[in-house]
């Protein structure tokens, strides 16, 4: 199978960045967009995002890859050049083609030439869902005898209690009813987004925790993207920003001062993102987050010092 050798994302995001000009006459000529009254500049940034590939094959798996050094033979190298072929590289290829061709739009893939074993993955979550605006990044690990065994997942960043255990404990069945044609990582994906991501939030009610805990998800992902995917996490948070915003206002209970805190860290970093954020909030109540959350700060440190009365700070 003949699959198209990607540019390093890296790469790309530092092209970006390095031929991004804040001159005003460009700035003119830049198409826009507009949330009500204000007006934001589509940069280059997510005019890369909107045509990048929901799956490609680049050359080198990132070095963050949970499953790096699984089972690193002959088998599962090196399918760019001259190799024997194995049942695993007949698989992988039809793998390939599979989610080449039947990926949605919502999911993306990243193969690796050189380790055809491994692949990164991101889920967008559903709308409508518990986890809605998430983005989920699992790593996968192809053992030598797949598909007689089951790939490994691993998430990146853990948001709430998200398991894919039912399927893999009832591969045998699960992959003679529905992998045998190659589309075996294809299905799993699908149903990771439907079934394991897609819980309704009129199914489990006001659920606080989850809510936070996806929230501080964004915001690990936004300080430390999953490598090979730094461009999609920039321009989809900077593109979801405002929407991500409005859900957490409409969530966020007036007393709760936890969640107004974690809501004011979420507007930090949109605006270091990229997105003007302004619109969602008052400066007064800017500021009276700030103080907050300073003065929570100085409290974790105070205990961290177990007897906060000989702490003096100058």
């Amino acid at each position: 199978m003949e699959a198209r050798e990607a540019t390093s994302l890296c790469e790309v995001v530092q092209e970006q960045l390095n031929n991004k000009t804040s001159s005003s006459q460009n700035d003119n000529d830049q198409p826009k967009r507009f949330y009500g009254e204000i007006e934001e500049i589509i940069d280059d940034l997510e005019t890369t995002l909107r045509t990048l590939n929901n799956f490609e094959v680049v050359c080198y798996p990132p070095s963050d890859h949970r499953f790096i050094g699984s089972n690193v033979n002959s088998s599962s190298r090196y399918l760019c050049r001259t190799y024997k072929k194995t049942s695993l590289t007949d698989q992988v290829e039809e793998e390939w083609h599979k989610l080449q061709v039947g990926l949605p739009s919502s999911i993306f893939v990243r193969a690796f030439r050189s380790r055809i074993d491994l692949m990164r993955a991101v889920i967008i979550s559903l709308e409508g869902s518990l986890y809605q605006h998430s983005l989920f990044f699992l790593d996968i690990h192809l053992p030598n005898d797949y598909p007689s065994h089951p790939p490994e997942f691993s998430y990146i960043i853990m948001v709430g209690k998200v398991s894919i255990r039912n399927f893999i404990n009832n591969w045998g069945e699960w992959y003679e009813a529905n992998g045998k044609d190659g589309r075996a990582i294809l299905q799993l994906l699908v149903l990771i987004q439907h079934f394991v991501l897609g819980v309704q939030d009129y199914k489990v009610g006001y659920n606080r925790d989850a809510f936070v805990q996806t929230w501080e998800a964004m915001l690990r992902l936004m300080r430390s993207p999953p490598r090979e995917f730094e461009v999609f996490v920039t321009g989809y948070f900077r593109l979801r920003a405002h929407r991500i915003l409005l859900n957490y206002k409409g969530r966020m209970r007036p007393n709760d001062l936890d969640m107004r805190r974690l809501f004011f860290r979420l507007v930090r970093a949109f605006e270091t993102n990229g997105t003007y954020c302004k619109h969602h909030y008052s400066q007064t109540q800017y500021d009276e987050a700030l103080k907050e959350e300073g003065m929570v700060h100085l409290e974790k440190i105070k205990k961290s010092f177990g007897n906060s009365s000989n702490l003096v700070l100058s």
